[in-house]
């Protein structure tokens, strides 16, 4: 059941941060960096709840 809501809570992260890069697509470098950091933590949060690690 935890698993399931943690899925839930990452899957609108991840929306989340679509909507925040659509309108921060035009941003400066540093902007664009901070995104591509919390993408790539929501990737890594994602395989280890789901147990693909």
């Amino acid at each position: 059941m935890n698993d399931k809501n943690s899925e839930e809570k990452i899957s609108l992260a991840a929306k989340d941060l679509i909507r925040i890069e659509k309108k921060c697509f035009y941003g400066a470098e540093p902007e664009r960096d901070r995104l591509k950091k919390m993408r790539e933590l929501i990737d890594r949060v994602a395989k280890e709840v789901s147990g693909d690690n």
